[in-house]
């Protein structure tokens, strides 16, 4: 495979071009800033794969847009300029730091956690033809004892990797994410890097999110006629929970998305993945190569090859009524009986997942409001394998949906811009879990398990297993520090309550300080 990544860098210099290939943010929080510019000034509507290119956009209108006026030359610097900038020939650069520093308290009890972070971030580009981005920080954050205690317990950090050094709720870790993008033309792009990747137009995604570590990949993307063409292949990570020092094992994901843009308002999407283990005991053949073409569909060569790998299938779709509100959707299929469907019998193996929400920009004509509403729903036992190697996971958690499997969800944002910088926002969230009381069987929704451990073959219902219901609620208020930084001033009031069965526990806490959106930190429990 390391020809494979030699020979995919080597096609980055063959060809021309002239747009800007550096990528916008990955993070949800980074998008409030920019998703209007995204999804009404521009005349590209396929924004499904993320991070998406700042050539779609228009960037000197954005930067014009969050520009802050000030007589004041230091605080004009301060909140619009790079750190340091500097263009020779063809050739631009610029360096900026990472910067967090936050606390939160527990209002009821005398505990408190925080955030200290500290790093770079390098953006080059050499002709607008040849981008990189990289970005690495140190981090010391200490979490409660009810975000993420399975992943602290075996010093993995929520959403990334292993940590350098653990004690009690405190880990220190550190992130790194690179990015090499290039474009032949207008209609081609070639990416390859170590870091993230999302699939949908949603808070959630049901295909593919940012909730796990960062890995190394290759993606290339085409653009033609009415077509979006996005290839991703990525070298994951597996950890084995048999194994006491929790040694990581190598798998391998394959992913086509193709997106069908039928008109500006109508867009519909295909998607499939593979899990591979190259290591496999029983075929012993390695890496399967021909996942590796990139113009046919998985699916046949699995069947054909009589493949014990993972394959999920998925469809989505898009439209925009009204001109400021988008309607979107994702059906997931993993294993799928549509006998068994048809007699509504609860039949374990029909693994099947819907996302179903909403956006809208500027609601009800008042300005700079955005409202957005989402539900989400997977069936036990998706995404998880007979080989539990071959799940859907990376670095134990998720690839797609933070919770995995088994559950139903509903959450709503609104968000109120005050200025171009100043904004306010409020998040909610519902969401019913059913986890497993042993260790003997699974209910479904640890999809870390192999799905040969179900207890029954039918009668299997959504939220299964000992039912663990959680409520949050944030509210905060963010100034935008500078966008060349991507660091924000927070304040936050927030409220969470999970209830599980013999017992409810209430926690409302304060967070305020400066937060990069470079790396975004986030919980397990609370809302995310």
């Amino acid at each position: 495979m390391k020809k494979f990544y030699i020979l995919a860098g080597i096609l980055f210099f063959v060809f021309k071009t002239n747009a800007q290939q550096n990528t916008l943010l990955i993070s949800q929080e980074s998008a409030f800033y920019y998703e209007k510019f995204i999804h009404t000034d521009s005349n590209y509507l396929e924004t499904e794969v993320r991070p998406i290119l700042y050539s779609i956009l228009n960037e000197q209108k954005i930067d014009s847009f969050l520009n802050f006026k000030s007589n004041n030359s230091l605080i004009s610097n301060l909140l619009n300029n790079d750190l340091y900038a500097k263009r020779k020939d063809k050739l631009s650069y610029s360096v900026n730091p990472i910067i967090s520093t936050l606390y939160s308290q527990l209002l009821s009890e005398n505990k408190n956690a925080y955030l200290l972070e500290g790093g770079l971030s390098l953006v080059a580009n050499y002709r607008n033809k040849l981008a990189l981005q990289s970005n690495f920080s140190l981090t010391n954050q200490q979490f409660f004892n009810f975000d993420s205690p399975p992943l602290i317990e075996k010093q993995i950090v929520p959403h990334y990797g292993k940590a350098l050094k653990s004690s009690g709720n405190s880990l220190q870790y550190a992130l790194f994410d690179a990015r090499i993008s290039y474009s032949p033309s207008k209609y081609f792009n070639l990416q390859t890097g170590y870091g993230k990747n999302f699939i949908g137009s949603g808070y959630r995604s049901l295909f593919l999110s940012d909730n796990a570590n960062s890995y190394p990949f290759f993606k290339a993307n085409a653009h033609f006629w009415k077509i979006d063409y996005h290839f991703i292949h990525a070298a994951l990570k597996h950890l084995d929970e048999s194994d006491a020092d929790f040694n990581l094992q190598n798998k391998w994901a394959v992913m086509h998305y193709i997106g069908l843009n039928l008109s500006r308002r109508i867009h519909l999407g295909f998607f499939e993945t593979v899990i591979s283990n190259p290591n496999n005991n029983v075929t012993k053949r390695g890496f399967e190569v021909n996942y590796l073409n990139p113009l046919v569909f998985i699916r046949p060569i699995d069947y054909n090859l009589g493949s014990p790998d993972n394959v999920i299938l998925g469809l989505s779709a898009k439209v925009v009524i009204l001109k400021k509100v988008h309607l979107y959707t994702q059906f997931l299929i993993d294993e799928f009986d549509f006998k068994q469907l048809k007699k509504r019998n609860g039949y374990w193996a029909n693994k099947i997942g819907v996302q179903a929400g909403f956006k809208a920009f500027d609601a009800f004509k008042v300005k700079n409001l955005f409202l957005q509403g989402e539900i989400n729903t997977v069936r036990p036992y998706t995404y998880s394998h007979g080989y539990p190697i071959t799940n859907y996971g990376h670095y134990y958690q998720a690839l797609a949906h933070i919770y995995g499997a088994n559950f139903y969800e509903a959450l709503g944002i609104v968000n109120y811009d005050f200025t171009k910088r100043l904004s306010i926002n409020l998040k909610s969230k519902v969401a019913i879990i059913g986890l497993d009381s042993n260790n003997e069987f699974s209910v479904g929704q640890d999809i870390f398990k192999s799905y040969s451990l179900h207890e029954n073959n039918f009668e299997n219902d959504i939220a299964q297993g000992d039912e663990n219901q959680s409520f949050s609620n944030d509210l905060a208020v963010n100034f935008l520090i500078n966008p060349k930084w991507n660091t924000l001033a927070v304040f936050q009031i927030s409220n969470l309550i999970i209830k599980k069965e013999n017992a409810t526990n209430s926690y409302n806490f304060i967070s305020f300080g400066i937060r990069s959106n470079v790396f975004p930190k986030m919980s397990n429990s609370r809302f995310l």
